[in-house]
């Protein structure tokens, strides 16, 4: 460690700068040698947590030990790494925004009663009810075409009803959506950021565009980048961005102005698996800060993983409600699936099957496929010679555990997912 002696009216003053910004970032051990009492000018980091030393501190003592001790005590969080700072800092920031947020919680955050939409003679919902509780995430499920981008546009003022209500924070959506656009944001399906402004730039513009002070902007804007694992090309132009890197900063971008209430429509779409698990955890850290999400997906795993209630959507209409672990218990403890290698013998299949289990079958023609619940695994044997005796060849028996796909298909006659969705999400 560098130490500076200086000849002035204050004999043997030992400026320690370049040593304390090591500590400090580091956190590596000082060491003091005092042959006397001496004066020690100490700069250190603020209490809030500044990045300049701004503060200074003189100590006088006849033991290298007094010198230490006092020093930590002065600089307090200071003396943490970076890594310390950062989350302290990050859980003040959510610890104030979860009280801004708490502004909102008197009653529902989103209250949908009997919408209906139809475009020409095609009816896109046909009466949903929908009621979302402040601070929740609820996962809005269905295939292609169920309604779920509708009911999304609606909420976020972006297209009108025929018929029914909607208020998100108490507002009306048609009479007061000025207010209601003031506090949303949304990720739609397909990225909306400026290709030709990098991801930085982006985001602070779209801060300063919110109101945000300059300074509040970038900061803000720094840590979206990195909790969506872009730093490294936060000054790069988005249009050299790939795929799953832009939607990454369209979901930054959504909640740059820390929407009370943000539409996350589809938000994992194009995503690999890695990509889409950082995802979630800003969905989740959306959530611990008070803001109530309601996210629309194809994928289930990402539903149960994220909502603690969801609604499934078929065909415009809610076909179910409750929490992942309540719908899956609609099916039964356990899922027998029988996937023929001809669909032409799915109803000789149908038949057998169903005579040993003595359950209700769901039968995919789709697929070719033959879903149950069972309460063990013991018909597995008598359902293989029951099929090897009528020569139906089985390209797949097996048992699981239910899942939410299992829920859909039980209630509505066919999955959530196509096998084309599944191609597309396995590229």
């Amino acid at each position: 460690m560098a130490h500076e002696r200086r000849n002035s009216d204050e004999a043997e003053r030992i400026r320690v700068r370049d040593g304390l910004d090591m500590a400090i970032t580091d956190h590596t051990n000082i060491e003091i040698t005092l042959e006397r009492p001496t004066a020690i000018t100490l700069p250190c980091l603020s209490p809030t947590g500044g990045q300049q030393i701004v503060d200074r501190i003189y100590l006088w003592t006849d033991d290298p030990k007094d010198f230490l001790t006092a020093m930590r005590e002065h600089i307090g969080s200071g003396a943490e790494s970076d890594t310390n700072k950062k989350a302290q800092a990050h859980a003040a920031h959510d610890e104030e925004r979860r009280k801004r947020m708490a502004e909102y919680s008197n009653g529902p955050a989103i209250d949908v009663n009997g919408l209906v939409k139809r475009f020409g003679d095609a009816t896109a919902l046909d009466g949903i009810d929908l009621t979302v509780e402040s601070g929740s995430v609820l996962g809005l499920l269905g295939p292609n075409g169920s309604g779920k981008t509708t009911t999304v546009h609606i909420l976020a003022t972006l297209t009108r009803a025929d018929q029914g209500t909607a208020r998100v924070c108490g507002y009306d959506v048609v009479r007061e959506a000025h207010q209601v656009r003031q506090l949303i944001g949304l990720t739609g399906q397909y990225a909306s950021v400026d290709k030709d402004l990098s991801g930085y730039q982006n985001l602070v513009m779209i801060g300063r565009l919110l109101g945000m002070p300059r300074s509040q902007a970038k900061s803000r804007a720094s840590g979206l980048l990195e909790e969506a694992g872009l730093t490294d090309a936060a000054t790069k132009p988005a249009k050299t961005y790939s795929g799953g890197m832009r939607r990454r900063l369209d979901l930054a971008a959504s909640i740059m102005g820390e929407a009370a209430v943000v539409f996350l429509d589809e938000p994992t779409t194009g995503l690999d698996p890695a990509r889409r698990g950082e995802t979630w955890a800003m969905v989740r850290r959306l959530a611990a800060q008070g803001s109530t999400v309601l996210l629309t997906t194809q994928y289930l795993e990402e539903a149960d993983h994220l909502a603690s209630e969801i609604v499934l959507i078929d065909s415009g209409t809610v076909a179910a409600r409750g929490t992942p672990d309540s719908l899956k218990r609609r099916v039964g403890s356990q899922t027998l699936d029988v996937r023929l290698s001809d669909p032409v013998q799915l109803k000789e299949a149908a038949t057998r099957v169903e005579s040993i289990i003595r359950t209700a079958l769901v039968v995919d023609a789709q697929t070719g496929r033959l879903s149950a619940a069972v309460a063990d695994g013991e018909v597995m044997p008598a359902i293989v010679r029951s099929l090897d005796e009528a020569s139906i060849e089985v390209n797949e028996l097996s048992l699981r555990l239910p899942s939410l796909d299992d829920v859909f298909l039980t209630l509505t006659g066919h999955r959530a997912t196509t096998e084309n969705d599944n191609k597309k999400e396995a590229a």
